[in-house]
């Protein structure tokens, strides 16, 4: 059985709960991240894979998660 993720308006009010497949481009869901700091306050970023469907070869943080339905499903970039 497929996860279904958390789907959000503006206001991160629940409006149901989607496939992971199946999430368009302008929709909003809860996704939980990890900030890894050193000791002069620099981030640990990662460079996204080309293929990713939202935001290509952008940087972000190396670790998020998505939230779901049925608790957590951990997305590493």
């Amino acid at each position: 059985m497929e996860s279904e993720i958390i789907v959000v308006n503006g206001n991160d009010n629940i409006l149901g709960y989607k496939k992971i497949d199946s999430l368009e481009k302008e929709d909003i869901y809860r996704v939980s991240a990890l900030w890894i700091k050193n000791n002069q306050e620099e981030i640990l970023l990662a460079k996204r894979h080309s293929t990713k469907s939202h935001h290509p070869r952008k940087w972000g943080l190396l670790l998020q998660e998505l939230l779901k339905k049925e608790g957590i499903m951990k997305k590493i970039l």
